[in-house]
């Protein structure tokens, strides 16, 4: 078995304490506060955190705000926007 098929089946359930649905809650929270919009989010799902585009921008998801939020502890990591 690949080792990414391992992560997956064990790494995975254990490391991550707060599902997509929470984490997008918390993302919603932040992008109100800062004002952004929030209609059809895009979300990237990494081993330790998700990635949240809040808004479908003209461009794709990198072309405006991103936010990520711990798998782990829920929180905001990063707020900002997205990288190009």
């Amino acid at each position: 078995m690949s080792p990414e098929r391992l992560a997956t089946f064990f790494v995975v359930p254990i490391v991550r304490r707060y599902s997509r649905e929470q984490a997008l809650d918390v993302a919603r929270a932040e992008a109100n506060r800062r004002g952004w919009d929030w209609r059809e989010p895009v979300v990237l799902e990494h081993l330790l955190s998700y990635r949240i585009f809040p808004s479908g921008y003209a461009g794709g998801p990198w072309t405006g705000p991103m936010i990520v939020v711990s798998a782990w502890s829920g929180r905001v990591k990063q707020a900002g926007i997205a990288p190009r």
